[in-house]
């Protein structure tokens, strides 16, 4: 069963610290992603990027990076695999690809869902 990423955050922002300080493992298959990315891409390159629904629930995404920009899901909420690492803040250039390094501070990666015209919840992927 799929966890939902917001559990009951009202107008809060929350941080994706678990895995900043962490390097992805070499085996572990990183899925390219950004705000106009395909569902059928693989994700494979920021010049293939998929779509940040498909990535998070993709059995063969262990880790998603994506790029700069807000993201907004479809239905409820963001929903993710268990044990899948995830990382903003990347500006999404073709060639960087596999260089966790190039992560700006000020590229903000945010996932968010509007709940009405005056209120969202959101949840920046932190940087280091």
């Amino acid at each position: 069963m799929h966890r939902p990423i917001f559990p009951s955050l009202l107008m809060a922002r929350v941080a994706i610290t678990a895995a900043v300080a962490m390097m992805p493992s070499i085996a572990a298959a990183i899925c390219h992603v950004m705000h106009n990315g395909i569902s059928a891409n693989s994700g494979a390159s920021w010049s293939v990027p998929k779509d940040l629904e498909f990535a998070l629930l993709d059995p063969a995404c262990e880790v998603v990076w994506v790029a700069a920009g807000v993201y907004k899901p479809s239905g409820g909420a963001f929903n993710l695999n268990p044990g899948v690492e995830i990382y903003g803040g990347f500006e999404g250039l073709p060639g960087s690809e596999g260089d966790l390094s190039v992560r700006d501070p000020g590229n903000f990666s945010v996932c968010s869902r509007a709940i009405s015209a005056m209120t969202t919840r959101s949840m920046p992927m932190a940087s280091p």
